[in-house]
């Protein structure tokens, strides 16, 4: 399972083709630029590789595949590519924030604070707002419905956020809770589904939301490929100025 395996390499350069993007140029890029870090220097090529192994989204028998290890897999890479994002336990935030103190006087205030800086999901909340288009995710969204209380009317998740945390709450079910749920099948209209503790009527299937993923992914390298191109140009001005 080498990261120069033929097969691979194919199928990146044709999903990032398929995207408007190429693979080879930006996977170049980020070489020559992090040549003496490895771990900078391979990563597109490595979380790529991730993804073709473990999601399988090459492979059309659906034998082969396990949906719950596809979620798992593109929200641990969400994870791996917003890695800069800085993540503490309550206790450690309790400890740093509130030095001196063995007690919490407003709860609310504090389970606020501690969500807006370091919720579990917050990663995956500012992935999908930074690099998934509003516009491509509104059938998806008007596919994933919650059951409200008897009497209400079903309603779609609002946006982005809802479908992030969606998404989430699916991985944290299987990892935790050993929860084998998915989306809906290709040979149905729609499934009912329990996630955390809602029910949702749900008639998307696996297939878009990988081929969001794919577009997403494509999204992220791309912008940082252009950015370091903007900050060479800028290096490079400011030596011309001199």
């Amino acid at each position: 399972m080498s990261i120069e395996e033929p097969l691979f390499l194919e199928f990146m350069k044709n999903m990032f083709s398929k995207h408007g993007s190429d693979f080879n140029v930006i996977k170049e890029k980020f070489y020559t630029t992090y040549y003496s870090s490895p771990k900078d220097r391979d990563k597109i090529s490595v979380l790529g590789h991730f993804y073709y192994f473990i999601c399988t989204p090459d492979k059309t028998d659906k034998k082969e595949v396990r949906e719950e290890l596809q979620i798992v897999g593109i929200t641990s890479l969400i994870d791996a590519l917003m890695g800069d994002i800085e993540y503490k336990d309550p206790f450690v935030y309790f400890e740093s924030t509130y030095k001196g103190k063995n007690s919490i006087e407003d709860f609310a205030k504090f389970k606020k604070e501690y969500h807006d800086k370091y919720s579990v999901n917050k990663k995956i909340v500012k992935y999908f707002n930074k690099y998934v288009s509003v516009e491509e995710t509104e059938n998806i969204l008007e596919s994933i419905k919650i059951l409200k209380k008897k009497g209400e009317d079903e309603k779609s998740l609002k946006n982005l956020e809802e479908l992030a945390k969606f998404l989430y709450q699916m991985r944290s079910d299987f990892v935790h809770c050993a929860e084998m749920t998915c989306f809906c099948p290709e040979y149905a209209f729609s499934s009912m589904l329990k996630i955390g503790k809602d029910y949702y009527i749900v008639s998307v299937n696996i297939a878009t939301i990988l081929e969001l993923f794919e577009k997403s992914f494509v999204t992220f390298w791309q912008k940082k490929y252009d950015l370091l191109l903007v900050t060479e140009r800028l290096i490079q001005g400011s030596k011309n100025l001199v």
